[in-house]
């Protein structure tokens, strides 16, 4: 049986990263989509076609864009969608303003779910910076050889 954990060249061990869904930043930010939809329950059916669809919208789009991204054949393609997702995040981010100062959210719902925006944001940025640093590695290779090259935080 096959070990699922690849070895460096000092012999430590990481895990490969070999689909999208072995990303931190993807399992991240899917799981803030899956906590938006649950407290999305709370907001009132007047808001379904207002706030509801965009904060679905923006939120799916996240790490949507980080699978289409990993998914496409260079990793310059993976920058530019790593860079939508940010943006997307971002205005999840807005849109969980919104809800609070609405008073459809509480306080704990808002800042469990802000924290978790603000580290996908890092994640991304650093991910980004990562690929920016490396650009002789950026013309010939794919999204996932270079992710299973570096260290990603």
């Amino acid at each position: 049986m096959k070990s699922m954990i690849q070895y460096d060249q000092t012999g430590n061990s990481k895990p490969k990263i070999n689909s999208f869904r072995d990303l931190k930043v993807w399992q991240l930010s899917h799981d803030v989509v899956l906590e938006i939809y649950s407290i999305l329950e709370q907001v009132p059916k007047k808001e379904e076609f207002r706030i509801i669809s965009q904060l679905i919208r923006c939120s799916i789009s996240v790490p949507a864009n980080i699978a289409e991204g990993s998914g496409r054949a260079s990793t310059k393609e993976l920058m530019h969608f790593l860079n939508i997702a940010r943006g997307s995040n971002e205005e999840v981010r807005y849109f969980l303003i919104l809800i609070f100062d609405l008073k459809y959210i509480n306080i704990e719902q808002y800042n469990n779910l802000e924290n978790k925006c603000s580290h996908v944001s890092k994640m991304i940025t650093n991910l980004v910076k990562s690929l920016n640093s490396t650009q002789s590695v950026l013309d010939n290779s794919t999204p996932y050889d270079f992710m299973n090259s570096v260290e990603l935080k």
